[in-house]
């Protein structure tokens, strides 16, 4: 694989974390371009690009409001990860999606270990809460559209 693939896919990881932490793409890219100019001058491994990004990401205020244009362009599963409250979305993004061990995850939050786990399991909870009632909406439309002449 060549540097330039690596680092290609460096960026859409780190895209995708930071826009998965802030919640719009305008926060988003600022918090990746932070990351790449704090890099620049070193070669720039997967794991600076990605924990500056994180980083720069975090740094922001939490806005619980999400991006309508980054959302639509998103699979499901990730736009269920965008409706999440600020704070549990976060703690999800960085536990599950980015394996973020947790200690390290509280220390970027600024908060303690106990709170990472408790907003990571309520976060876990409100997407198989919300994955549910999307199956069942489904369901029902496509019993709806059955019975329709």
């Amino acid at each position: 694989m060549t540097a330039a693939l690596d680092f290609e896919q460096d960026l859409s990881r780190g895209f995708f974390t930071t826009l998965l932490l802030t919640g719009n793409l305008a926060d988003a890219e600022a918090a990746l371009g932070d990351a790449i100019d704090a890099v620049q001058p070193e070669p720039a491994s997967n794991d600076s690009l990605l924990r500056r990004a994180v980083e720069a990401a975090v740094k922001l205020p939490l806005v619980s409001t999400r991006d309508d244009l980054a959302n639509s362009r998103l699979p499901p599963e990730l736009k269920r990860v965008l409706s999440l409250p600020a704070a549990m979305r976060r703690c999800f993004v960085l536990r599950i999606l980015a394996a973020t061990p947790r200690d390290e995850c509280a220390e970027l939050l600024q908060i303690g270990t106990d709170h990472v786990d408790e907003l990571t399991c309520l976060a876990a909870r409100e997407l198989s809460r919300i994955a549910a009632s999307e199956s069942r909406a489904m369901d029902f439309s496509g019993l709806e559209a059955k019975v329709k002449p």
